[in-house]
């Protein structure tokens, strides 16, 4: 097995190849390398699963299954077991033993799942660590169930709501494309024939004149912008975010509470394993795929270890509303961390609904509308200098 080691050393992080000959021996590595960092498995290629994937329903089975079977009475290596003699799936297969190994060897999860993060997404690391650091994976198991599921509806939810728009625009795409092949051909003698055209039907002339003859240029074109936005997106990380969650209208408010529901419902759940507020907030920053709000939260820690109250560091803030402040200050004066913060993320679950269905009430009739006026420039086009022939012949 091939490994590639990450490890701090005098200050600096450096990287190791190492080749092991089964994953027994995979202890050795945090021997030989007392800081280590991150540990990833180079051999997933060699072992067919490079195609494979895991998508999100699976990886909720999964810690599904390992809940139930935990939680009646089975130890965990014994439910992983159980779950591998029926997994076909390789990826998670090698998911399954690095998790047997963390319970054997006292080997940290994190590090040992790190290279299965695209497969898992951040968020059971993130709860599996805090099981095994505080001893209760029994109950990160259920805490990290409920999460996963209440994601994937979520998830669902945003992606159901883009979904007809979509589909709306791609049939556009395929109409548009379907009068340029078969039907302005057809007709084209019809307009060139004639001394005056109307101005749509010139553009619409002009159009398929450049389509069909730089149509190369037009996919390269279009190819090399995707790659550069990609490239640029990457790049420019933060300036991204920041884009998406303030700039887009409508879409930036469905995202802003989405993540702000996902971040309290994780933060409700870690706190009622009566962990502290700041370890639930440090934990939950985790799982959030957003580096603005990323750099907010640790803002807020900042702001928590230097003296200030838990309202007073939200409240700097201009994305949390004055609800959201209030609850937690009722928070700090009643102690109850929980139930707040499960509050909080009610509040901004329904909030999330609310702004999926203005987004969709606008959204929709937009697209539609847009549609209606193509729609009405291809007929124009195409039928008012037919109509203008029929006159003069008559």
């Amino acid at each position: 097995m091939r490994y590639t080691v990450s490890y701090q050393k005098d200050f600096k992080i450096l990287k190791q190849d190492i080749y092991l000959q089964n994953d027994e021996t995979v202890k050795e590595i945090f021997e030989k390398y007392p800081n280590v960092i991150s540990l990833k498995n180079r051999s997933l290629k060699k072992k067919g699963v490079f195609f494979q994937r895991v998508s999100k329903d699976e990886v909720y089975l999964l810690f599904g299954q390992l809940s139930m079977m935990v939680d009646s009475g089975l130890t965990f290596v014994e439910a992983i077991d159980i779950i591998k003699k029926k997994n076909s799936n390789k990826i998670v297969d090698e998911i399954l033993q690095r998790l047997k190994e963390a319970i054997v060897k006292s080997l940290p999860i994190d590090t040992l799942l790190v290279a299965y993060e695209k497969y898992l997404g951040k968020t059971p690391i993130v709860f599996l660590k805090l099981g095994f650091e505080n001893g209760n994976i029994n109950d990160a198991l259920k805490a990290l169930v409920e999460v996963l599921k209440e994601d994937i509806a979520v998830k669902n939810q945003l992606m159901q709501s883009l979904r007809y728009p979509v589909l709306l625009l791609i049939s556009l795409v395929i109409a548009v494309g379907m009068v340029f092949l078969y039907v302005l051909p057809n007709f084209e003698f019809i307009f060139k024939a004639q001394k005056t055209i109307p101005f749509a039907t010139k553009l619409l002339l002009e159009l398929q004149y450049i389509v069909s003859n730089y149509y190369l240029f037009i996919i390269s074109g279009c190819i090399f912008f995707g790659l550069l936005g990609v490239y640029l997106s990457q790049r420019y990380q933060l300036q991204r975010d920041i884009f998406l969650i303030k700039h887009i209208p409508l879409f930036s408010r469905v995202l802003q509470y989405y993540y702000f529901y996902k971040l309290f419902l994780a933060m409700s759940i870690i706190v009622d394993s009566k962990l502290q507020f700041q370890v639930a907030i440090l934990n939950s920053k985790k799982i959030i795929a957003n580096l603005y709000i990323q750099k907010i939260i640790e803002q807020i820690l900042q702001e928590i270890k230097n003296g200030n109250s838990i309202a007073q560091s939200f409240a700097k803030y201009s994305l949390f509303d004055e609800v959201i402040i209030k609850l937690l200050v009722s928070a700090e004066n009643s102690s109850h961390y929980s139930q707040v913060l499960s509050h909080i993320g009610s509040y901004y679950k329904k909030k999330f609904q609310n702004s999926i269905q203005n987004f969709q009430a606008v959204l929709e009739p937009l697209i539609i509308l847009v549609i209606a006026i193509i729609v009405l420039w291809l007929i124009l086009a195409i039928m008012v200098p037919i109509w203008d022939m029929a006159n003069l012949g008559l």
